[in-house]
Order: structure tokens, then sequence, then C-alpha cells
């Protein structure tokens, strides 16, 4: 039996394929060209579950879509993952900036002076850590920064100049001269509220109410230590000394 179909406007010769029932259904011939209709190569898809065994026609190589669709599943997975793990690591590291920035010691935020009672410790314990040694020559404490002199190791004569400044102490110099008997003094031994005391006499003392105050300890052959408050103004310089309980020994001019 001749059969045909129009594609186009162009007759297709079709021949009959026989069915497993016996029947016959008529296809192209696919290796016959049309005029005005590319050639495609096609061949038979997996049957439908739903079909009696005939073939749907697919060209070839339809299959790929899936395959390519599984290859990209375990990138995508891969890429969710590292997602994932950078949106962690982010909030880890957000509460850590957090935890770090809430106790870090007061003078690193700078929210009093290096001679207050709450800072002046964290200052001594970094210029400590700098110096290698408690045994301070001289210590000058300012509102934001702190100048200390040292010797240049422990039992040493020579003298090092170092430098504290937004929390960090570091070695800024070599001073000139030597360390001789009762310049030393141990830093770790200063009672910080006789010098709020001292501070907060400081415009009583001097008659300097709203003057610039910074704070000098030394070494001392009488005591522990020599406390020393300078105030001064545009017209005015003050220089209060104290011994380490706090009991005031001279005002200067």
């Amino acid at each position: 039996m001749n059969l045909s179909s129009t594609v186009g406007g162009v007759t297709v010769p079709m021949t009959p394929r026989p069915e497993p029932d016996g029947a016959s259904v008529a296809e192209a011939d696919v290796t016959t060209p049309v005029r005005g209709v590319p050639a495609v190569p096609l061949e038979p898809a997996e049957p439908d579950d739903t079909s009696s065994g005939r073939y749907w026609w697919a060209p070839a190589g339809a299959e790929a879509t899936d395959a390519d669709d599984k290859r990209r599943l375990p990138l995508a997975r891969e890429l969710l993952v590292l997602l994932v793990v950078g949106v962690l690591a982010g909030i880890l590291i957000g509460v850590a900036v957090l935890v770090w920035a809430t106790h870090r010691p007061a003078t690193a935020q700078a929210s009093c002076s290096t001679y207050a009672s709450q800072c002046a410790p964290h200052v001594v314990d970094d210029l400590v850590a700098a110096a290698g040694d408690t045994q301070l020559i001289v210590l000058d404490l300012y509102p934001d920064r702190a100048e200390a002199q040292a010797p240049s190791s422990p039992g040493a004569r020579t003298i090092y100049g170092y430098v504290w400044r937004d929390g960090d102490a570091q070695l800024d110099r070599t001073v000139p001269g030597t360390i001789e008997d009762g310049m030393l003094f141990d830093v770790t031994a200063v009672d910080w509220t006789v010098v709020d005391t001292l501070v907060a006499q400081a415009p009583n003392l001097t008659g300097i109410s709203n003057g610039n105050v910074a704070v000098r300890l030394l070494g001392s052959t009488s005591g522990p230590v020599t406390i020393q408050v300078h105030v001064t103004d545009q017209t005015h310089s003050t220089v209060i000394t104290a011994d380490a309980t706090g009991q005031v020994v001279t005002v200067d001019p």
C-alpha cells in the first residue's frame, strides 16, 4: 500500500511498519530529504508508560537534556553549600568582633584619661608587657597617651623609652643616661585611687579650674613613688607633688 503525507506543500512518501499485533502504521522515510525541510535524524524515544508499545519519534540526542540536568544538580548543591558556609562564617566573624569590642579595655576605647583609676591599670599592663619589667624610671600619663622610661632589660642600667597610644605600647627610643639608685619604682604597686583624689583636688590646690592635666610618677628615695600632677592653662602652670599615700608635699609654682 502506498501512503504519502504532505509537508509544507511537498508530498513525502510513507512506508508501512508492522506493529506487534500484526497491524501496520505508516512511517516517514527518514532517509529521504525533503525540499525546504532540513533532514533531522530521528530515533525512537522510550515507550510511553500509558502506550501499548508504540514509540513517539524524537530528535537524536534529546535525552542529553536530562543528562545535563543531572550533571548540574551536584554543582548546584556545591554552590548552595558554599553560600551557606559563607553566610555562617560572616555571622561568626560579626559575633567575634562584637564580643571583642564589648570586652575591649576601656583605655583602648579612649573612654577615660590614662591616669584615671579605671583605665591606668590597662595602660600599665601594656607598658610592662612591652618593657618586660615592672620597674620604671618615670611614667607620664596624658589624657590620650602615656610615655614611660624603663631599663633596656631587667637589671640593665641603660634606658629605653616607650609610648602607649590607642591600646598599644611600643618601644620608642633609647634615652641618654644611666640608671642610678633610687630612680626605679614598681609601677604595679601604685594606688590609682590616690591619683584620682589628687586630680580631683587639683583645681582647688592650683586655682586653675579648667586646666589641662597630666600625671607623672617618679622613683623616690623616701618612699615607693613620687606622684606629680601638672595643671596648665594658657597663662599658668602648676605642679602638685605628693607621696605614695596622696599626702601633698609641695604646690609649685
